[in-house]
């Protein structure tokens, strides 16, 4: 008995550290309230470097993997992208004409409940980001944020500045 006392306690101490996460920040929803964001998990961060390691490569096969069916791509410049194979024919002209390449500096896994109680998972990162145009190099620091479920990309924001 003194056994089974023992493992229950066991696992309810290991559940009550292991489980919580930290509260990393705050999100902001459109009406001013606001929720915690919260250590996210790291695996998240791996899907969202793969996917972008993945254009370094040209690799359309493994980008077609790693993005959701309906995925949503929002540019610092206005214009959006949705829909797997909008994505797709978009990167196939632009990875060949101009020959972009990324160099992480960092990413975040961080989770929040939106205003359905629905727990979200995001990916903030940074990289630099450089192409090839008329023979010029140009150099870009962007920070993007991913949603992320289920193993898939299903949308992110692009935000932009020339380096």
């Amino acid at each position: 008995m003194n056994k089974l006392i023992l493992i229950l306690a066991i696992i309810l101490v290991g559940c009550s550290t292991e489980c919580k996460k930290d509260v990393i920040g705050v999100e902001y929803f459109p009406d001013g309230s606001k929720t915690d964001l919260i250590s996210g998990d790291i695996q998240h961060t791996k899907i969202f470097e793969d996917f972008i390691e993945l254009h370094n490569a040209k690799d359309f096969n493994g980008i077609r993997n790693l993005v959701d069916e309906e995925i949503k791509i929002y540019a610092a410049t206005g214009d959006s992208l949705i829909g797997k194979e909008a994505h797709l024919t978009f990167l196939k002209s632009w990875l060949n004409d101009s020959s972009p390449e990324w160099k992480a500096h960092y990413l975040i896994a961080n989770d929040y409940i939106n205003k359905d109680g629905i727990i979200e998972h995001w990916v903030t990162s940074c990289y630099d980001m450089s192409t090839q145009e008329d023979g010029q190099k140009n150099t870009f620091t962007h920070i993007y944020d991913a949603k992320i479920e289920l193993g898939k990309i299903q949308k992110f924001y692009i935000y932009e500045r020339n380096k």
